[in-house]
Parts: structure tokens; sequence; C-alpha cells
């Protein structure tokens, strides 16, 4: 790499990792890295619809665990029941004859099957006419509590495998990770965009590599992730930043935030959306805590009170939150110009038109929900709406199409007129009122 080409936040050369940087994880009972291999009954997550974070329909995970060692990480909860979660990799050998079979069982034929006429016939259609019923099912690869691209990738291959069975079906991918390891793979995601969809996200949620190395003990630098997304980018391929969780008070100081903002719109990202931090009571908590009263114990006692409530879900408790991370990010990336939401694929079947009427929808139950904390049942009609639309429906632009879905999810009146101030063309300023309400209640709140 040239000199001109080096990230500012590329630290000297003699930076390396500390063991003093390591707190013991919370069930480890050695330091040493184990593999394993292990047959998986399933893969696929349940279908949904409407997932307005990262617009994923199903996601998978190629292995149980993750090396990377991330003090916050949720997968050490005992929801997941998986022990020695960051010291015992088990990597899921059959996963890709799972994804084959599963998909194939969701009646979505491989695209080597639908060059035989004879299949083609029996089936009635057209290869482009098969493609074009199937391609909004996005799949996202790293399921949340494992990264795809951890060093057990180099060794097993699986996550590769697994994105040339979703190349053979044609499905658009979302893709996580914290590694630059995802660059091997270049040519198969490239493939991936060219007849479908492809997303490659880096989990980036710390600018100084002092405290990423305290909270991300294993994991590439932040400056070489954003080399990476670089990489992406020039390679014509969608992608951004996620920085989720980002740690309270450490990670949303207004110098953090919008360190990371910056250097996302440097690299060439398309957007950054961040989120909170969950902590569930039990392992995940206990060893996040201890890690906090071993580097930094001024703040024992304000994260202590944050998440005091022992929410089942890890959820804080609002009010003790010093920043609302959501609401400070959509201000901090419009005073920068750079997105806050990630970007939504749009499947060939599916109009401009409708895709943009879509994605404001998915907005406006994000911010309602998640920012404005409306509950939920005012939200999931309108949310129901969304699936609809989703999952594929005539021009939005009639107004009976428009009339009939929404007597069908029980639109409230109030619902109604903002989906037609939508349909006028007022997304943005609705969006925008609505994130205004938000800034002002939460302003209110703090005095």
């Amino acid at each position: 790499m040239s000199e001109a080409a080096v990230s500012p936040l590329a630290p000297p050369l003699s930076i390396c990792l500390r063991q003093t940087d390591i707190v013991r994880g919370p069930n480890a009972s050695t330091d040493t890295m184990r593999y394993e291999t292990t047959i998986a009954k399933s893969l696929l997550s349940k279908a949904q619809f409407g997932d307005c974070w990262f617009h994923v329909n199903r996601s998978l995970n190629a292995y149980r665990g993750c090396e990377f060692g991330c003090v916050y990480c949720d997968g050490m909860s005992e929801d997941y029941h998986i022990e020695d979660f960051h010291t015992c990799i088990r990597a899921k050998v059959n996963a890709p004859a799972v994804l084959e079979r599963e998909l194939s069982a969701a009646g979505l034929p491989r695209f080597s099957q639908l060059r035989d006429e004879s299949l083609l016939s029996f089936l009635g259609e057209s290869i482009e006419d098969t493609l074009r019923s199937r391609r909004g099912l996005v799949i996202g690869v790293s399921g949340g509590v494992s990264d795809a691209y951890q060093p057990a990738e180099a060794k097993f291959g699986i996550t590769r495998d697994l994105l040339e069975v979703l190349l053979d079906f044609r499905l658009p991918v979302f893709v996580l990770t914290k590694s630059t390891l995802v660059l091997r793979d270049l040519d198969l995601l490239k493939e991936i965009h060219r007849e479908s969809f492809a997303n490659v996200c880096f989990t980036i949620t710390l600018y100084d590599e002092d405290t990423k190395r305290v909270f991300e003990p294993k994991s590439p630098a932040t400056w070489e992730r954003f080399e990476a997304l670089k990489e992406i980018r020039k390679n014509g391929l969608h992608g951004g930043v996620i920085a989720i969780p980002t740690i309270p008070v450490i990670g949303t100081t207004d110098d953090n935030m919008r360190a990371l903002i910056r250097e996302t719109k440097r690299a060439g990202g398309e957007f950054i959306q961040f989120g909170g931090l969950t902590l569930k009571p039990g392992r995940q908590k206990a060893y996040f805590m201890r890690v906090i009263r071993s580097r930094f114990p001024d703040l024992e006692n304000v994260l202590a009170r944050i998440y005091q409530n022992n929410d089942r879900f890890g959820r804080p408790i609002r009010s003790e939150l010093p920043v609302d991370v959501l609401i400070r990010a959509h201000q901090l990336c419009g005073e920068e110009g750079v997105r806050d939401r990630t970007i939504r694929h749009r499947p060939p079947w599916e109009s401009r038109f409708n895709h943009s009427v879509l994605q404001a929808l998915l907005d406006l139950v994000f911010v309602r929900y998640y920012v404005l904390h409306e509950p939920w049942h005012h939200i999931q009609p309108l949310n129901a709406l969304v699936a609809l639309i989703e999952r594929g429906v005539e021009d939005l632009s009639d107004l009976s199409v428009r009339a009939a879905l929404s007597q069908q999810v029980g639109l409230s009146q109030f619902d109604a007129e903002l989906l037609e101030r939508v349909v006028a063309g007022g997304a943005e300023k609705v969006i925008e009122g609505f994130w205004e309400s938000a800034g002002a209640d939460h302003g209110a709140r703090k005095q």
C-alpha cells in the first residue's frame, strides 16, 4: 500500500495487540482457541418482511461462537446456549448443503437447474420469469451471533461455499463483518451483485485504536476496516458502516461519532447506521461490567445505572442515557452529509415508485418505534402494510390499490394520511418532522 493510500487512522507499525488489553472471557477455561466441526440441522432464520434496520428477510450463521472476543457481544448470552463462546468455534461443515436444501424446499430452484430445458418446460416459465419472481428475498450473511469472516473462515471456507450457493440461486445478500477477509471473496460478491445485489458492511464502533482494542481485542484494526470498505466501494459494490453497538458514554461522544461518520465518507461508504448497546443479564452483562471495572473504573457507576433494570432483552433505561445515539447520529450525519440509514435492495419486479414509497414507510416505522418509542399497537398496522408492499403489490400510484391495502391492514386515518403525503412526494418532510419531534422530546426530558 502506498503512503498516499494509507488512512489517517493507520497506527504506527509498532502498535500491536497486548495481552494486557484482554480481560478474560466469562466462561473460558483457557486462552487456547479450539475448532470443532458440527452438523447443522437447519441454517436459515425464519422469514421476515419489513426489517427497517438492515432490510434482510432471512439470515444465517456459518459458525457457532466467535473468536474476535468482543466484550459487548450479545452472543455470549445464555439465550443462545453456546458455551466457551470466544474460545471454541464450531464450524457448520454441512451448512452449504443445508442452505441448498432449505432454499429448494422454499420453492427456489437453482439457476444451474433452470438451464435444463426439460425443467423449464416442467415449470412452465422462463429463466427470467423465475428469477424475477424470487429476487426480493435478501439473505443476511452473519446472523448476529458470530462473524462469517472470523479467522476460522480462513481454515474452513464455509462462508465462501455459502456465497457460491446464493449465487447459484441468484439471491441478493447483506454481508456484515469486522474482518478484512471478506476481500478474499470479492470475485463472488461482484458476481452476486451483477446478478442481483450485494451490500457489504463493516461493523465499526470506535475510532480510537486503544479503546477499540479493549472492547474488540482480536478483530482487525479500525483503519483496516475502513480501507477494506474503500476497496469494496472501488469494486462497485454497495457498502457502508454499521456502528452497532455504540457503547454509552464511551462511544456516544461527538468526537467518536463524528470521526466515524467522516471516515465513512472518506472511504466512499454510502451510509453509517448507529445503534445502541443491549446488555442481557447473565454472562454478557457480567463480563462487560468486569471489563469496565478493570479498564474504565470511573465509568462503572454510570453504566451500572443505565443497565440496572436487568431487562431480559438488555435494553437500557432510556432516561439514564446521557445521549440518545439514534437522534444524535441523525443530527451529525445531517451535518456531515452522510446517510444514516442502510440502503434497500430493489427487486426487478418492483417499480421505482413503489421502492421509494416502501423505503419511506420503513423509515417512518423506524423513527416512530425505535426513536420516538410509540407503542407497537400504534405501529403494527403500518408495519403490516410495509410487509405487504415488500412481498409485491400493484402500482402504489393507483389510489384504489392504496385504499385496498390500507383497509386490509386496518390503517388508522392518521397513517392513511401519512401514506398519501408520502405518495404525493412529501416523504422527506414527513420523516424529518418525526425526527425533529424526537429531538425536541429528548431535549425536554434532559432539561
